[in-house]
């Protein structure tokens, strides 16, 4: 997907896979919703070691071990692509099986790698974080504002006016006044305060991996409107409204991106709530409970963005220059576009469902 720049051709619009403007190869692959670099897990294989998971517009998980751009890529199924390396055949076993597990992930971000890898108990390779490139971190800053400051009023309480930034000068300055919030805030939450810096970790990563989704979305919306556009198109052309059966495809392709997108504002807008009040009036949902409820957004959103963003991706590759034969657009929809989406409504609704239960 090119850089666009926005209307004062200054300000790059942000991208909808999640990767920053003037990205180089490794910083796009680290930062995509749907490209995960076989380098951040810790794989026995060295051959795997240049490869990366990659989801297809069908939403399969496949290895892919390069890309040549236009002459195509080396895609294969995970067992195949172990099979074709060589090692010890234990060491490839134990790879193939870590793999399927991750492949099963809705979405490749890396808020949804570190909780996946959490649960498999499995730590990343050393000296390889999980975490967004440094230039996409400093493309999100803008938008950490509102919690960063959520965060100062909670440990500083008023003592800080907004804009001074927080260093270590300004935490001995006013050492009483942080230890006093602080052990209010453990009390509150029925936790010991030495437990509180993981969970102040784990708050700045939900409002870094909120931001990161917004962005994604802001990239989606431009092309759900020019998919939208194309689709509608074919609403008005004879071969397609005198079939049933193609009528009826494009008609569930346009319900299932409406109640996605319905779906996906819900949970950005209620997750952005959340986070906004998760300090100001600290209860023990904001412990334990508040981090399941997190993660559980988290997977959420990014499975539909993911899955949006990887089908639309696709769409723009195919017909983004040419609009192609009513036939073309009919074939691709129904081999392409329809596959994977039944599922991923499925996966949202019961996503939503689990916020729900977590959060009651």
């Amino acid at each position: 997907m090119p850089v666009v720049l926005g209307p004062h051709g200054d300000v790059p619009v942000l991208r909808a896979d999640g990767v920053a403007a003037s990205a180089s190869a490794q910083e796009a692959a680290r930062d995509a919703l749907n490209v995960l670099p076989l380098a951040m897990l810790p794989l026995e294989t060295a051959g795997l070691a240049g490869a990366r998971l990659v989801k297809t517009a069908r939403l399969e998980s496949l290895v892919e071990v390069f890309d040549s751009g236009g002459a195509g890529s080396g895609r294969r199924e995970i067992a195949a692509a172990v099979g074709a390396m060589a090692g010890p055949a234990d060491a490839m076993e134990r790879d193939a099986k870590l793999l399927q597990a991750v492949s099963r992930m809705a979405s490749f971000d890396v808020f949804n790698l570190c909780t996946a890898l959490r649960e498999l108990r499995v730590a990343p390779p050393r000296g390889e974080g999980v975490g967004l490139s440094p230039r996409k971190r400093r493309e999100l800053a803008g938008h950490l504002r509102p919690y960063t400051r959520a965060l100062t009023d909670g440990v500083f309480g008023a003592t800080v006016p907004a804009g001074v930034p927080l260093d270590d000068g300004l935490v001995q300055l006013h050492r009483a006044a942080v230890r006093a919030n602080l052990d209010a805030i453990a009390r509150r939450l029925r936790i010991d305060r030495q437990a509180l810096p993981e969970l102040l970790t784990r708050y700045a990563d939900a409002a870094l991996s909120l931001a990161y989704y917004q962005s994604c979305d802001r990239g989606l919306r431009n092309l759900l409107g020019d998919f939208s556009a194309w689709l509608g198109a074919l609403t008005a052309i004879a071969v397609v409204t005198g079939t049933p059966a193609n009528m009826r495809l494009v008609q569930e392709v346009q319900g299932a991106l409406a109640e996605l997108t319905l779906r996906l504002d819900d949970c950005l807008r209620h997750l952005e709530r959340h986070l906004q009040h998760y300090w100001r009036q600290p209860t023990p949902l904001t412990g334990a409970q508040g981090q399941r409820v997190l993660s559980a957004y988290q997977g959420a959103i990014g499975a539909m963005l993911c899955g949006l963003v990887t089908k639309l991706t696709a769409w723009e590759q195919r017909f983004g220059e040419v609009p192609g034969s009513p036939g073309q657009r009919i074939d691709w929809l129904r081999q392409e576009m329809l596959p994977g989406l039944p599922e991923l409504r499925l996966t949202s609704e019961q996503a939503v469902l689990d916020i729900t239960r977590l959060s009651a």
